[in-house]
């Protein structure tokens, strides 16, 4: 990966999603992930990170943000070149994608910009 380690982005996501986020914006704010899409471009393994905290935590997001997790999870799923991970990466990227596939139909979607 360009960043480091699958992990390393794992654990990076993770902290800012559940501690820097929530300092900023409370524990249960839409804006926790929100910031998260906002701050970075559309990449797959980030929008498929992303989109695990949020299923996680309060599980509801922005519209808009749909079609990046979308997009994100269908990428993955078919082991697209543009998502940047070694090849011992890919077995763990595909079951959190996996995941967020299943319960992506449950995610709240919020108005854009309300909490």
């Amino acid at each position: 990966m360009k960043w480091g380690s699958l992990k390393d982005e794992i654990e990076f996501i993770e902290h800012s999603y559940c501690v820097t986020n929530t300092e900023l914006f409370g524990e249960n704010s839409v804006m926790r992930g929100g910031w998260l899409f906002e701050d970075s471009s559309p990449d797959y393994v980030i929008d498929i990170l992303v989109a695990d905290q949020i299923i996680k935590h309060e599980n509801r997001t922005w519209a808009r943000f749909i079609p990046r997790i979308e997009k994100g999870v269908k990428a993955i799923l078919s082991h697209s070149r543009k998502a940047d991970l070694d090849p011992d990466e890919w077995p763990l990227m595909i079951e959190i994608a996996k995941r967020v596939k299943e319960k992506l139909p449950d995610i709240k979607i919020v108005p854009d910009g309300q909490d």
